[in-house]
């Protein structure tokens, strides 16, 4: 009669190491679809946005632009609650994987390329000229809205020291016809998200 053979330690401790070998390369697959989930919502997202702006100029005909060049109205970007009324929902105004933190800081985690309203204001001329420079050349497309999230909780600040033209931003985009996308393009960087949740950007190294 044969004896039935238990499973030794070995065999227990190899079954282990083959999982863990396997969950250490699953790990970043997963991850990477997670994150690129999320870019692909922020995308839509700034999609639905370019629609609300286009149904809110369709209201508000003869509306002040934001730029020559860009058929956009400039009032919803100045103050984006404007927008609320056109938007399926008030969460549109924060791109995916935005915290709390900065939620109950910002209306919108967005950055919004709007000219200033009031011209007597100190810097006017100076800011008129930066905002203008971003459009005068048709050729050359800039964003008219675009998000930095990923950008602040996952590369700055362990990329700070680096000069943006070698390290340009993590960001996702949208564009006056209505196209967007996300990578790494060159835009500019503000560390709104740093700023909003903690007392110094080196605590959000991961």
């Amino acid at each position: 009669m044969r004896r039935l053979r238990g499973i030794t330690l070995i065999e227990v401790l190899c079954v282990i190491a083959i999982i863990g070998i396997i969950a250490a390369i699953a790990y970043p697959v997963f991850q990477g679809g997670k994150e690129k989930s999320k870019e692909v919502s922020c995308m839509q997202q700034l999609r639905q946005i370019h629609m609300a702006l286009a149904m809110y100029g369709n209201d508000y005909p003869g509306y002040l632009p934001v730029h020559e060049n860009i058929d956009i109205p400039n009032a919803p970007m100045l103050h984006s609650s404007k927008l609320l009324p056109y938007l399926p929902d008030r969460r549109v105004q924060y791109c995916p994987d935005t915290p709390q933190c900065v939620k109950e800081e910002y209306f919108s985690t967005y950055t919004w390329m709007a000219r200033w309203e009031d011209t007597t204001r100190e810097g006017y001329d100076a800011f008129m000229k930066r905002h203008n420079a971003h459009f005068d050349d048709p050729e050359k497309p800039f964003p008219i809205v675009f998000c930095l999230i990923h950008d602040e909780l996952y590369y700055y600040p362990r990329e700070r020291e680096m000069s943006p033209e070698y390290n340009p931003p993590f960001v996702v985009q949208l564009y006056a016809d209505g196209h967007a996308k996300a990578g790494r393009l060159h835009t500019l960087r503000n560390f709104t998200i740093a700023r909003a949740c903690y007392s110094s950007p080196r605590t959000l190294e991961r």
